[in-house]
């Protein structure tokens, strides 16, 4: 059976949220607007969300937060300054305690609260009834993206990376099959695909560090990762580009079969960066009918060396990473 479309999970998961938000609206004589719990809903399905208990509970707490500045703002003053001053006073009051995720369905409290007629009858019992009434469509809609089909960019970034390393990998081991037994050159990477995942990849962090999981990020160090992996894509789009004006056989004529074994020594280089030493590697013209440009031997040379240091930094920091994973799960509990 075919996976569903994006679209479609997105539709169900918002249309069986929405069902359950209301027939628990109708069912329960606690939940007197109907509307409070769906556009709830509504702001909670979130398709480039992370939906997890901590953002569960980070827009449940916002909201109610939200709810309680805005009804002791209208004690004081109505009409839109009220909710201008609201406003100003939840957005730097949420980012603080860290929940963000309850911003949207905090705004939208305080502007429901200005459209009842007469902003003086505002009580505590009015505010607590709406909180939960919003409560409700918050936990419904949480739940409901949790149990069908739920997402978690954090295993989003690291599969994007992943697939970059797989595909990096696999082009190298077909060019030293290249230089090495003689096969057939393989096509460059495809340049769309290499960029579109690494944008990608770009826009998953950036998403991410507006969350509540941005330091998982600082600590896996995605800010300098994603640096390198941008400089890893510029030498590498170069650096098969200067392959291309290679001949397509290097065993045909002596002078370019003498560049073979160089070659396929500079391809396992950068297979395992670290080792090798890290001397430079020289690319030695020979004379021949068809002789080589010594400018395209040194540009090769110089991109291969800035490549190296790419994916060498790469292995550093992913490797920092990891250690510095281990050393906190041998940190006894607190």
């Amino acid at each position: 059976m075919a996976p569903l479309s994006p679209l479609l999970q997105q539709s169900l998961r918002l249309g069986l949220a929405s069902l359950i938000t209301a027939a628990i609206a109708l069912w329960s004589d606690r939940i007197a607007f109907v509307w409070y719990p769906l556009l709830a809903v509504i702001f909670v399905i979130d398709d480039n969300d992370e939906l997890t208990v901590k953002a569960a509970m980070a827009r449940v707490l916002g909201t109610a937060s939200g709810g309680l500045v805005a009804f002791l703002v209208h004690t004081i003053m109505d009409g839109w300054p009220a909710v201008l001053v609201s406003l100003l006073l939840t957005v730097p009051l949420l980012r603080l305690l860290g929940w963000q995720g309850g911003l949207s369905t905090a705004v939208t409290i305080s502007l429901m609260f200005l459209l009842i007629p007469r902003y003086t009858e505002l009580n505590w019992d009015y505010v607590f009834n709406r909180m939960v009434d919003t409560s409700v469509g918050i936990v419904v809609a949480l739940l409901t993206a949790l149990l069908f089909w739920p997402k978690n960019r954090l295993q989003r970034i690291g599969a994007l990376e992943r697939q970059l390393h797989t595909n990096l990998q696999l082009q190298l081991v077909a060019l030293v099959a290249w230089t090495q037994l003689g096969q057939a050159r393989p096509a460059p990477l495809s340049r769309a695909d290499f960029t579109a995942r690494l944008l990608a990849l770009e826009q998953l962090v950036q998403q991410e560090q507006a969350g509540h999981a941005r330091h998982l990020l600082r600590q896996a160090r995605w800010r300098q990762r994603l640096l390198i992996w941008q400089t890893i894509h510029h030498h590498w789009v170069q650096f098969e580009r200067l392959l291309g004006q290679l001949p397509a056989h290097l065993g045909n004529e002596p002078a370019v079969a003498a560049l073979a074994p160089q070659l396929q020594r500079a391809l396992q280089h950068l297979q395992s960066p670290a080792a090798g030493g890290d001397g430079p590697l020289h690319l030695q013209p020979v004379q021949g009918v068809l002789a080589l440009p010594a400018l395209l031997l040194l540009s090769l040379e110089e991109e291969h060396r800035r490549l190296r240091r790419a994916l060498l930094s790469l292995q550093f920091c992913e490797r920092s990473t990891l250690a510095r994973a281990g050393t906190a799960s041998l940190e006894p509990a607190r």
